[in-house]
């Protein structure tokens, strides 16, 4: 069993580029390595809304990657980067693409039903209810996705299959979202976070999200000398001038205050 996410890299520059390099999805510090969706991937392609993207722009997305699905945790957020190979003198740094913090399937589905019962006081219908785009879809196209048979959890199946494609508007999300007061490792508290972010109910703050992931996407990947972010080594200087890796020391304490030596048993 597997998850195939499928990725929008455009990221002002050749997409023709990214063929003769590889692109991996990082996760839990394991690399899976992507695929050039080509006309018989996108043909065959399953998920709703990832071919509605492909049939309205082909170039949209360019890649997918099969994730096995014991890889994505069902309780917490999967954290995802899409990074390329180390670059030569870069400390071992790849140039990071894009990054996404997955709420998992059951979790997301949840949200969707949560959210619909809240707008039902509102007068709200699930029909109305599809055909409402996605923010992120709203880089792509500006309709509402409507199942051939409405149902709240179709409507569900669409936001998910939306969580499986990552874009530069994931990248947007997932920045915002490490925020003190925002970040949480547990699907459903992020999860609400993330809606807070996205603006469901805001226009406005939907407008602001989308322009940080248009100014992200124009920026080209993060690498040691720009794009989107600039990635450095964790370095500290020591007393002599010279960068050494950084690392963080602990001190044991019991309840007292006092410090002590834990014990390890083999």
């Amino acid at each position: 069993m597997f998850k195939r996410f499928y990725l929008d890299l455009n990221l002002g520059m050749n997409l023709s580029s990214l063929h003769d390099r590889k692109v991996y999805l990082q996760i839990t510090g394991e690399k899976f390595e992507t695929k050039i969706i080509t006309e018989d991937t996108a043909k065959n392609c399953t998920n709703t809304i990832a071919k509605t993207v492909l049939n309205h722009n082909p170039a949209a997305l360019s890649h997918f990657c099969d994730v096995p699905s014991n890889i994505i945790s069902k309780r917490n957020v999967t954290e995802i980067q899409i990074v390329g190979e180390p670059e030569e003198g870069a400390n071992g740094l790849p140039p990071l693409y894009g990054m996404h913090s997955y709420i998992p399937e059951q979790v997301r589905r949840n949200l969707v039903k949560r959210g619909y019962k809240r707008m039902r006081k509102t007068g709200t219908s699930v029909h109305e209810l599809a055909t409402q785009t996605h923010p992120k879809l709203k880089a792509y196209f500006d309709i509402g996705i409507i199942p051939k048979a409405v149902s709240l959890e179709n409507v569900a199946t669409h936001v998910v299959e939306t969580d499986l494609l990552i874009s530069p508007y994931d990248t947007a999300v997932s920045l915002l979202s490490k925020h003190p007061e925002l970040a949480s490792s547990k699907a459903y508290t992020a999860g609400v976070a993330q809606e807070h972010i996205v603006g469901i109910d805001d226009p406005q703050q939907q407008q602001r999200v989308l322009d940080l992931a248009t100014s992200i996407s124009k920026q080209g990947p993060a690498t040691k000398t720009g794009g989107w972010a600039v990635i450095r080594q964790a370095v500290e200087t020591d007393a002599d001038g010279q960068e050494q890796p950084m690392f963080a020391d602990y001190t044991l304490k019991d309840d007292q205050g006092a410090s002590f030596s834990p014990k390890v048993k083999q």
